[in-house]
């Protein structure tokens, strides 16, 4: 962050979170766990860019509470950093591991959740399908 902070001018850095279940992370080969997630957010916030997280929302098999999960992680975030977010909804990618797979379909009320969620600044979406 120190050499980021040095040659760059922009002051916000975007962290492909992706989920807020170290189970999906894993499944997905990640690298990552939600505790590395806040540890990046938190230095990168300590050397003075806001974050930008992305979550996919819809992986196959999602269930209720695993979304549930990933907003309360993003409020528990936006509470402690500095962050905002961008929720995708899932689209499957060829030749990854879910390449065949359907995405699991919010709730009427889900979708107006993340609506407010995007209302109140905290998120902008791209998962509106």
């Amino acid at each position: 962050m120190e050499v980021l902070k040095r040659y760059v001018s922009n002051r916000v850095i975007t962290i492909g979170a992706q989920s807020s279940s170290n189970s999906r992370l894993k499944e997905l080969a990640r690298g990552h766990n939600i505790t590395d997630i806040e540890q990046a957010v938190e230095i990168a916030n300590n050397h003075g860019f806001l974050v930008n997280l992305d979550f996919i929302i819809g992986y196959p098999d999602e269930s209720r509470e695993e979304r549930e999960c990933t907003i309360e992680f993003i409020k528990k975030l936006r509470r402690k950093h500095r962050i905002k977010t961008q929720l995708h909804f899932f689209f499957p990618l060829p030749g990854s591991s879910y390449a065949h797979r359907f995405p699991s379909f919010l709730t009427q009320e889900e979708k107006e959740h993340l609506m407010k969620l995007k209302r109140s600044g905290i998120s902008r979406t791209g998962w509106m399908v």
